[in-house]
């Protein structure tokens, strides 16, 4: 006669399985989540390198954060400029064709849902490069004095309002929002990565960096270190 399992032995079973899946399930979520990360680092370096085909075919220039351009989208125009050689189409003025492409998208981004939207774009461009609407002229790969050490792009801050997307494709100073360990709202890059962000720099390279990085070159008094273009 062949014998069943008695309930105990089945509490036994479920209760060992329950305490494998709970050792499981955390491995298997940092695994996705390096996952993503990786997926957006691959997508910084996309950038760079579209924006490096553009400085090769604009005499050396940097991106323009927001450009004058018809249509009105001013912030829109690195991302239009970026866009041909992310094979999108750059002629569109108003028409949301930014989401069409997955390398304006990072994975982890909570905002990106919404493609008919700015919130489709999860990387903000480096003002200090090149921004007319803020005093900041378009500068020369050449006028960077450490193109290691500056970010061309960056993850941006997911956490806006609605009314402040157009906010999300700016990399800000970070020191305009400093609160000591805890100075991100805003300002600077996203840190949805570890604590951390994916940022694409200006001799090509790309990296993720942890906040507190970012934090020590502040506590040092040497704010804006990764933004400025002349150190």
């Amino acid at each position: 006669m062949k014998k069943s399992f008695t309930l105990i032995e089945l509490l036994v079973v479920i209760a060992i399985i329950a305490i494998l899946a709970s050792m499981l399930l955390p491995a298997l979520g940092k695994a996705k989540a390096r996952a993503q990360s990786t997926k957006c680092l691959n997508n910084t370096k996309q950038l760079g390198f579209a924006a490096a085909m553009y400085g090769n075919d604009a005499n050396d220039h940097l991106l323009d954060l927001d450009g004058d351009w018809e249509g009105g989208f001013n912030r829109l125009s690195w991302v239009k400029q970026v866009a041909g050689y992310l094979g999108l189409p750059n002629e569109q003025n108003d028409v949301p064709w930014w989401g069409n492409s997955t390398a304006f998208r990072c994975p982890t981004d909570p905002d990106n849902t919404n493609l008919e939207s700015l919130r489709a774009i999860s990387y903000g461009y480096n003002f200090a490069l090149g921004s007319g609407g803020w005093g900041n002229p378009v500068l020369k790969t050449s006028n960077v004095t450490m193109p290691s050490e500056t970010i061309v792009f960056g993850d941006c801050w997911e956490e806006l309002a609605p009314a402040a997307e157009w906010d999300r494709l700016m990399l800000p100073y970070p020191s305009w929002s400093v609160r000591m360990l805890d100075w991100y709202d805003g300002a600077g890059p996203s840190r949805r990565h570890s604590k951390g962000a994916n940022l694409a720099f200006v001799d090509g390279h790309s990296e993720w960096m942890h906040v507190d990085k970012y934090a020590e070159v502040l506590r040092d008094d040497v704010y804006n270190w990764y933004w400025e273009p002349k150190k």
